[in-house]
């Protein structure tokens, strides 16, 4: 056997059988290792895009059912508002009752859900990595609604007690001045020996009017149209009367207290009108990216 055929021997013959082979069947398993791993892995991924995709669209969709809730609510709150302005201009002095509508789905979003997996929900299902307005004006429109919702209760509970309380030392106050004109009536003063008849009249014909107009249904502004606005306007005439000494001064606190309830209530109306309007325009940016969520088959 020449050298050429010995090293064929070797090389085809004993080196594949014990290295060439066993490396080959090696790296062969290794590659089929490695594409069942990376085929193995690539399902794994899909399947968990899968569910994530799942998971961020049943976070859009539920989103999408308490944007709505919150849009009606925040509706039928803005209708009490106006409801109750309109009272407020009719009739300044009567109780109204002023219903505050419950909210809890704004609550919640605003307060409990973690609004970074909202945005990034919508990040990846509709705004596909790009910044996203709507979703960003949506989200601060549902922060400051719930602002305002507490806003709203506070500020009309605490101007509420004020104007009651004003209502109270009004009423207080002229009750006083009734008092006294009845004790005027019942039992005349006299100056210099004489009855001022003129006085006396006026003090009967007053009392006697505003009665008849009050008829059992005596209200604060009745009583200033018809009782202390009159007292006041005669004043001149009868500075002199020691009864009109007396009151003049609580008359004309009356007055104060009058157009103090009034303008009281006049801030109220105007203030839950700003409310108003500010909540109309969050809500039109809740309803621009609802529209987009109902678009994209999000919709409650």
């Amino acid at each position: 056997m020449n050298l050429i055929g010995i090293l064929k021997y070797f090389l085809f013959t004993d080196l594949t059988a014990k290295v060439i082979v066993p490396f080959l069947s090696a790296f062969i398993g290794f590659l089929g290792a490695l594409a069942i791993y990376v085929l193995r892995n690539k399902h794994v991924r899909k399947s968990e895009e899968r569910k994530c995709q799942q998971l961020h669209w049943e976070k859009l969709k539920y989103f999408s059912a308490l944007l709505s809730v919150i849009v009606q609510s925040t509706r039928l709150q803005i209708d009490e508002q106006e409801k109750y302005i309109k009272l407020l201009a009719e009739k300044p002095f009567d109780f109204h009752y002023f219903n505050i509508v419950v909210n809890e789905s704004l609550k919640r979003v605003s307060e409990r859900t973690d609004q970074s997996e909202i945005y990034h929900a919508n990040s990846v299902l509709l705004a596909r990595g790009r910044e996203d307005t709507p979703i960003l004006k949506c989200l601060r429109s549902i922060d400051f609604l719930h602002q305002i919702s507490y806003q709203i209760k506070d500020y009309h509970q605490k101007n509420a007690a004020q104007i009651e309380m004003l209502e109270k030392e009004y009423r207080e106050l002229s009750e006083t001045i009734l008092d006294k004109t009845s004790t005027e009536i019942h039992i005349p003063r006299y100056q210099g020996g004489l009855k001022n008849t003129g006085f006396d009249k006026f003090i009967k014909k007053l009392t006697d009017n505003y009665y008849s107009q009050v008829l059992g249904k005596e209200t604060i502004e009745l009583r200033q149209e018809h009782f202390i606005e009159p007292f006041i306007s005669k004043y001149p005439a009868y500075k002199d009367e020691l009864l009109m000494k007396e009151v003049v001064v609580d008359l004309k606190n009356c007055r104060h207290l009058y157009n103090e309830i009034i303008q009281s209530v006049e801030f109220i109306a105007n203030t839950l009108s700003e409310f108003k309007t500010r909540q109309k325009e969050s809500l039109n940016n809740i309803d621009k990216y609802l529209k987009v969520l109902k678009e994209n088959g999000f919709g409650a």
